[in-house]
């Protein structure tokens, strides 16, 4: 049934000339749809977060707790213009401004003001839109973090034989240990063995020289740029097909090492896709060259999907989320047609403060859901554990989100003696609270801090080579993400937890004497002895998570909750109800709201009494 307000959602249209020049201005910045300001440096380890995200009723139903929120949307997307006129009119009511409107793949909209802003305001404003008649749920879109602890770009000298990369290397190589996943016994395990191809989505920063450089030239398939905001993407545009990474420095760089340009992507996705044939011959020396990477195995063939989804200051979730779900295969109004096949893996190094077990009325309830739908059609999502406050000497007591989501494989990091990183945050190997899967590999530490390919420049890109001094819990998920790959190109009929629990089931003990003496809890969150309440299950082993890939039965879900993956809708066909952020029809309809408001606000005061109620009704909600 059709509704209709006046313009300002009052019974009294106009009665303040005043409010109504407001909200044309804020109708006129719509229509740009382009935001001036950059986004404010992060200050410290605040939460932040990029606006909120809005869904007006339509017919799907959410329960009480969140579940239901994030689905593929069915909307259909002749319906977008409507919905983001009817969007604007609910955050008038609400009093809620913002110069960006953009739609996402779960039937939601963004809203923002062009930067971030502290999440505790995020949280007011969301509340204030819930209030709403018209609003089924408002959410802030939490910004997270790369879980990377850098300590400064170095260039060390390296061979082949991993000397300089003790987590590539045997467990009883020189310089590695028991921490390590013991790649080679994978390598020797997978010789000779037909493999079927796999897909695995990398979301982080981007890829330098990701069609030039020898590591990455026939090992990448062609991903997509899901960061939205030009300010925090840092190539002037919004999102496109270039997963480029940029650079993602911020105000402070050079002299602040740790606001300069991280890489992050260019190293994780090196992690995976360095080829067996990577060696110190040929144009580009050793300095240049990662060495064979988790999926040498896999040579002659792409291996990775890069798909960008953080920049300067971090990921909105909202990106995040979106790119998910087109990693796996699913439309998203705006993007290209998702990879056939999909992703089969999912790495995921950023994160936030939380235990993802927030209600319908955080962010953590649309993780909840995307992860859920994904895991059903075989998905395996994996996520760094975090890494405490940044600080690189100490850890908190759980994962970050989306890591403690329901499903994921938390990730957290070791040092090459199975101790737990200074940094690294808990996870538990039980599943008995949580439901995520807890499991811990060796990921640098101080004094031991990795080596991958990265780049020499310290603000926009320079020359892709070997950097040191690379160390965090992001740098554990991918090798994660990588031997969950390698045991679905083992037996590819494997489900999202059948893979989940081989990986925690075939992982190695933690040690039980030597150094450090101290027992990993709440109160010793440093470097301390993990046991598999603190650490997970145990230290990711490659080749025994192969074999059992091979041998073991499958697994049910357990206790845990029945994943809610109902997509039905009154609001239309299915389809992608995402994409971007304006379009032609819809800048001219928000230009003519704005002079229209101007114009009635001007004759309102010289005129000296309001308009009609009939002339004022004008703005149609149309049907839900």
């Amino acid at each position: 049934m059709s509704t209709s307000v006046d313009s300002l959602g009052s019974k009294h249209p106009l009665r303040s000339w005043r409010k109504a020049v407001w909200w044309g201005c804020v109708a006129a910045l719509m229509a740009t749809n382009h935001a001036s300001a950059l986004p404010t440096s992060p200050e410290g380890t605040a939460p932040q977060a990029m606006g909120v995200i809005v869904k007006l009723k339509d017919g799907r139903v959410t329960t009480a707790d969140g579940r239901g929120m994030a689905r593929p949307s069915s909307l259909n997307p002749e319906g977008a213009q409507r919905r983001r006129l009817h969007m604007a009119q609910v955050a008038q009511r609400q009093r809620v401004g913002y110069l960006v409107q953009k739609d996402t793949a779960f039937g939601a909209q963004v809203l923002h003001r062009g930067e971030p802003v502290a999440l505790t305001d995020a949280e007011a404003e969301a509340a204030r839109l819930r209030q709403d008649p018209d609003v089924e749920w408002a959410v802030p879109n939490e910004i997270m973090r790369p879980a990377a602890v850098t300590t400064g770009q170095t260039a060390p000298s390296v061979d082949y034989t991993y000397t300089g990369r003790f987590w590539m290397r045997s467990r009883v190589a020189v310089g590695a240990g028991p921490g390590v996943a013991d790649f080679p016994a994978a390598w020797t395990f997978l010789a000779g063995r037909t493999l079927n191809p796999v897909v695995t989505a990398v979301l982080d920063s981007g890829v330098t020289e990701a069609t030039t450089h020898p590591d990455f030239v026939g090992r990448l398939f062609t991903g997509h740029d899901f960061v939205t905001d030009p300010a925090v993407g840092n190539d002037g545009n919004g999102r496109d097909t270039d997963v480029s990474d940029p650079g993602d420095w911020e105000t402070g760089c050079p002299g602040d090492l740790t606001k300069c340009s991280s890489w992050h992507g260019t190293s994780i996705t090196s992690m995976l896709a360095a080829p067996g044939s990577s060696t110190t011959t040929g144009t580009l020396n050793s300095s240049q060259r990662m060495g064979p990477g988790i999926f040498a195995s896999i040579d002659g063939q792409p291996v990775v999907l890069p798909i960008r989804v953080g920049g300067t200051g971090g990921a909105s979730s909202s990106d995040i989320i979106d790119a998910m779900y087109w990693a796996a295969g699913l439309s998203v109004t705006g993007a290209p047609t998702p990879p056939n096949p999909g992703a089969r893996v999912i790495s995921l190094s950023y994160g936030s403060l939380g235990n993802c077990q927030g209600g319908s009325n955080t962010v953590d309830a649309l993780y909840r859901n995307a992860i859920a739908t994904l895991r059903s059609l075989g998905v395996v999502i994996v996520a760094s554990a975090g890494n405490g406050d940044g600080s690189g000497t100490s850890g908190y007591a759980s994962p970050s989100k989306p890591a403690s989501c329901q499903g994921v494989i938390a990730s957290t990091g070791l040092r090459a003696n199975a101790s737990k990183a200074a940094y690294a945050n808990l996870v538990n190997g039980s599943r008995a609270s949580q439901c995520y899967f807890g499991v811990a590999v060796a990921s640098g530490d101080t004094g031991q801090s990795m080596s991958m390919l990265g780049n020499d420049g310290t603000t926009s890109p320079g020359t892709t080579n070997l950097q040191g001094g690379i160390e965090g819990t992001s740098f554990a998920a991918p090798q994660v993400a990588g031997v969950a790959a390698l045991m679905l190109a083992v037996n590819p009929a494997l489900s999202s937890v059948d893979v989940a629990y081989r990986i925690m089931q075939s992982a190695s003990a933690f040690p039980t004497s030597g150094s450090p003496t101290n027992l990993c809890s709440a109160s010793s969150l440093g470097n301390c002895r993990c046991t598999s309440g603190t650490c997970g299950a145990g230290v990711l082993d490659a080749a025994a998570a192969l074999n059992a890939a091979l041998s073991s039965p499958l697994f049910s879900e357990g206790v845990c909750p029945a994943p809610d993956v109902t997509t039905s809708s009154s609001g239309g066909s299915s389809g992608g109800g995402g994409g971007g952020a304006s379009d032609a029809g819809l800048l001219t309809l928000l230009a003519t709201l704005a002079a229209w408001m101007l114009g009635a606000a001007l004759w309102a005061r010289l005129r000296g009494h309001q308009t009609s109620r009939a002339t004022a009704q004008v703005i149609k909600t149309g049907k839900r």
